[in-house]
């Protein structure tokens, strides 16, 4: 199956009736279509990327235009929008991997089955989430995680559950901050050395591992636990980004050549499954989005 697709609310009343206008789950392992530029009304959007790299793109304020800001959401991250703000996934698809997205309504008087006062508090925890972007320990994300799966099994109890459990997680979530500076600045070096190094031959988990001066397997162990992806997959996505860009100059046989892959053949491999289309499409698809504008 190359992708699994559940949404909870689809044909349940009672889950709406808390406040959750959605709660879904999607497993993909091709990318699937862009999501539109849009917004969500009333509601607070949360989504939680298990595995995987996703772009989104976010529009200041309330306004549909104005200025884009562009961000990359990593295995163990949020994603927050806030009411009435648009957002989409811009001219990207959307990328392999496993995400939860769930939209809770800020207006609805007892959202997760909490009275009034409490519903209040939950509300004043959803303002003071940071974002857009967040990373999520394991434990705090269990509680979303084990909310959907409750929530998928009928029943009053199991209902109560999983409102309990969204409701802690609401709760933790306001309580963190982005991140030590250490590790801060740690993530943003690997990514930097990755990047600036995208077309040296030797670009692989022993060259990572050996400029950040950790061991091999401390260096796949932490970065598979705060990407959600191995150094190799990271390395053949940030790949396939720039050669995105190297394809306005360069033939595809020179970006394969380029960018180190074995051959032409091995690079439109890679491509399509990052792309879900061949370079000669993407080229060509580009060149009619050139001839529209």
């Amino acid at each position: 199956m190359r992708q699994e697709r559940i949404i909870l609310t689809e044909g349940n009343p009672a889950i709406r009736e808390a406040g959750i206008m959605v709660f879904g789950h999607y497993h993909q392992k091709i990318p699937a279509g862009r999501i539109a530029r849009e917004h969500h009304g009333s509601c607070y959007e949360i989504c939680y990327l298990e595995s995987g790299v996703q772009p989104y793109c976010l529009f200041p304020g309330t306004e549909e235009n104005g200025e884009t800001e562009v961000y990359e959401l990593h295995g163990g991250e949020v994603f927050i929008t806030r009411p009435f703000q648009f957002h989409s996934t811009g001219q990207e698809m959307q990328r392999r991997g496993s995400l939860y997205w769930i939209q809770l309504d800020r207006d609805c008087p007892q959202l997760l089955l909490q009275s009034p006062p409490q519903s209040e508090i939950l509300k004043q925890a959803l303002s003071r989430i940071q974002g857009p972007v967040l990373s999520v320990p394991r434990e705090v994300s269990r509680y979303l995680t084990d909310a959907f799966r409750v929530l998928r099994e009928a029943g009053g109890e199991n209902m109560l559950r999983g409102c309990c459990l969204l409701s802690l997680f609401l709760l933790e979530l306001s309580r963190l901050r982005r991140g030590t500076e250490e590790e801060g600045n740690a993530w943003g070096e690997v990514k930097a050395f990755i990047q600036d190094n995208l077309t040296a031959p030797a670009l692989s988990l022993n060259a990572v591992a050996a400029h950040m001066h950790y061991s091999r397997s401390y260096t796949a162990t932490l970065f598979k636990k705060h990407v959600g992806m191995t150094v190799h997959e990271y390395i053949l996505m940030q790949k396939i980004e720039y050669a995105c860009e190297l394809l306005e100059r360069y033939s595809i046989t020179d970006v394969a050549g380029l960018l180190n892959f074995s051959s032409a053949q091995h690079f439109s491999k890679v491509f399509r499954e990052q792309r879900g289309l061949s370079p000669s499409a993407y080229e060509r698809t580009r060149e009619r989005e050139r001839r529209g504008s």
